[in-house]
C-alpha cells in the first residue's frame, strides 16, 4: 500500500549519490519561495505615525500605511458611527453588504506586489473593531 505524502531525499555521502539537476532546481526553488515570504514587509514592520485625520485624506493610497498601527493602537476610532469614520478618513475604497468600510492602505513597494486594507467593522451601527489583511 503506497501512502501519500511529501519526501524529501537526504543524499548520503557513503553512497555518492548526488542530487541531479532537477532535484536542485526544485530545492532552489523552494528556498527562494522561502525567502520571498520572509522578506514581505507587512504591518508589523510598517512604520508608525501619529494619526492625522487631514493627512490621511491628502495622502495616495500608498502613503496611509504609516498610520495605521496609531490608528489601531489608540481604539479612537472605535464606537463611532459610519458618518464620523467618513468624515475623518474618507469615503472608503470599497463598502461591503456587510456593516463593513474598507481603505486600501497598501505601501509602495518594489520589490512585490503587495495589497493591505484596513477594515473598519460596525456593530449596531458603532465600529466595534479594525483589522488589516492583505499580503
Amino acid at each position: 500500500m503506497r501512502q501519500a505524502g511529501f519526501s524529501l531525499v537526504v543524499h548520503d555521502a557513503a553512497t555518492k549519490d548526488k542530487p541531479n539537476e532537477a532535484e536542485m532546481a526544485r530545492i532552489l526553488s523552494i528556498l527562494v519561495l522561502l525567502f520571498a515570504m520572509c522578506a514581505c514587509d507587512g504591518p508589523r514592520t510598517w512604520p508608525v505615525e501619529k494619526f492625522d485625520a487631514a493627512v490621511w485624506r491628502a495622502a495616495p493610497e500608498q502613503e496611509r500605511y504609516r498610520f495605521v498601527q496609531d490608528l489601531i493602537a489608540s481604539g479612537r476610532l472605535i464606537g463611532k458611527r459610519k458618518s464620523e469614520i467618513i468624515e475623518l478618513l474618507g469615503p472608503p475604497s470599497y463598502e461591503s453588504k456587510f456593516p463593513t468600510l474598507t481603505y486600501l492602505v497598501t505601501p509602495s513597494n518594489k520589490r512585490f506586489a503587495q495589497v493591505f486594507m484596513l477594515d473598519v467593522h460596525f456593530a449596531d451601527g458603532k465600529v466595534r473593531n479594525l483589522m488589516v489583511r492583505g499580503g
